[in-house]
């Protein structure tokens, strides 16, 4: 900063022609000078740019002409700041929201915190297996379905501590029976809603098949199964779907955006979000899958053009799963990392950042978490259909369109999604069914109405015929009159 200060200080001389390179800097520097320097400082900048300018001269004098007394420019520098008042005010930093601290009756208790004899089971639970030995049941569980129910069993041990009714001494299959669980249920339906009642008891009965696994838990499952039938959603997932085709439109929207008109950084983000939620329309895949996908690793080139590869370990199936990257998007791919993608990496060209294999680049040049993909696909659709959609509620929009549109391939759902089994396909299938039974009872609807129609219109037109005819009336047979000619 010292030296861009005093070749600031240069410039300034070799304009004015005062630069002499046969005299000394101390030479070069007197008090007339500086208030000239000062004065033309103040005109082409602003802001405390000008005591900075002031200082770092000061500084370099002291630096490079010791045996000179310079006080007086760092005094001058001083009495500018006390008198400058800033180019902007900048806004005070947004308080930070104060979470909430966590509800006692509602904490999950961590493994840390449980009694020794539970601790013991969960390390059983995990304890990998041998050749010749199963090993523990949660041994082959991944980390985020092991973490889900650890805080689901640790949810269970708050509430009998709230209750009074934690025995330390008893084994764990110990403490769970009808009785108690039935309590538990109606506790819970009071502080939660939707699915996470649910969730709670299927986790507690996951937790009993791994840490007690001697004892026969269905009816536990079969309880989380009835508490599912019986569950409202928080909120109808249903009314905020969207076809696949909307999404891809929304997309390349954005993209079309971005493209019409310079390329900066708010374009690039613009891009990149449209090519996201273009991507999930045709690819809907996992938080996990979606969020780690890297070039040369994840996205691949094959056979001129472009694959998504992920490895068994890498999906929550424990299945590698490969795909083809949507053919229809390979074009706008190039273009975000040939244009896009690169100025998303030096933040606009401000700062150029290291190697990174990310495919999605934050604005900031890092890769992006999660989160901050979720909130950008939120909000573009929140704007764009006035309901927010998440990442993974693309998934249910393929598997419900593929059901509705065309039934017949609804199986196909099960490999877009990735999924291990056809039960989440059925879930969308039995659901098509339920829509093709309401088109087919429409159309018998509209056929029924047409023939009612037909029908009336044939006595409208055969009644001229049937006047002057007789009749039965209220006093015998009468004839109806014959109109006019």
């Amino acid at each position: 900063m010292i030296e861009k200060g005093y070749g600031r200080w240069l410039t300034w001389l070799a304009e004015r022609g005062l630069l002499d390179p046969e005299r000394t800097p101390g030479a070069r520097t007197n008090s007339a000078d500086v208030a000239a320097y000062i004065a033309h400082l103040q005109i082409v900048n602003r802001g405390y740019s000008i005591p900075t300018r002031v200082q770092q001269l000061g500084n370099a004098m002291r630096a490079i002409a010791p045996e000179s007394d310079w006080t007086w420019i760092v005094r001058d520098a001083e009495r500018l700041r006390g008198q400058t008042i800033p180019a902007r005010k900048r806004p005070p930093a947004p308080s930070r929201p104060v979470k909430p601290p966590v509800d006692a009756a509602r904490r999950c208790v961590p493994v840390a915190e449980w009694p020794a004899i539970d601790q013991a089971a969960w390390a059983a639970a995990l304890r990998p297996g041998a050749p010749l030995e199963p090993g523990g049941l949660a041994a082959r569980w991944a980390p985020a379905t092991r973490r889900k129910v650890e805080n689901g069993y640790g949810r269970w041990l708050t509430w009998l501590v709230a209750r009074g009714e934690l025995d330390s001494e008893l084994a764990p299959g110990a403490r769970v029976n009808p009785d108690n669980v039935a309590a538990y249920v109606e506790d819970l339906c009071v502080v939660n809603r939707g699915y996470t009642i649910q969730g709670r008891v299927q986790e507690l009965g996951n937790a009993m098949r791994a840490m007690a696994p001697e004892s026969d838990w269905g009816w536990l499952l079969r309880g989380a199964d009835r508490v599912r039938s019986q569950t409202v959603p928080a909120r109808n997932k249903r009314a905020r779907l969207r076809s696949p085709e909307e999404l891809v439109a929304l997309g390349e929207r954005l993209m079309g955006e971005a493209d019409a008109g310079d390329a900066t950084l708010e374009s690039a983000v613009r891009y990149r979000n449209g090519l996201v939620i273009a991507f999930l329309a045709y690819r809907p895949n996992r938080a996990r899958n979606l969020t780690m996908m890297a070039l040369g690793q994840h996205l691949v080139r094959r056979n001129d053009g472009w694959s998504l590869v992920f490895a068994d370990t890498e999906t929550k199936t424990g299945q590698p799963l490969d795909q083809t990257f949507p053919t229809a998007l390979e074009p706008r791919l190039e273009r975000y990392l040939a244009v896009y993608r690169p100025i998303l990496l030096t933040r606009g060209g401000r700062q150029p950042a290291g190697p990174m294999t990310a495919l999605w680049v934050s604005q900031n040049a890092t890769a992006m978490i999660y989160d901050s993909i979720a909130y950008w696909v939120r909000r573009n659709t929140r704007e764009a259909f006035g309901v927010a959609l998440s990442p993974h509620l693309f998934r249910d929009c393929a598997a419900t369109s593929i059901a509705i549109v065309n039934p017949e391939h609804v199986r196909d759902a099960a490999g877009i999604l990735g999924q291990s089994s056809l039960a989440t396909a059925e879930r969308y299938y039995n659901q098509a069914q339920g829509v093709e039974a309401g088109r087919r009872y429409h159309d018998t609807l509209a056929v029924i109405k047409k023939g009612s129609r037909k029908r009336a219109a044939g006595r409208r037109d055969a009644s001229p015929a049937l006047r002057g005819q007789r009749r039965d009336g209220p006093n015998g047979p009468v004839a109806d009159p014959v109109p006019e000619a």
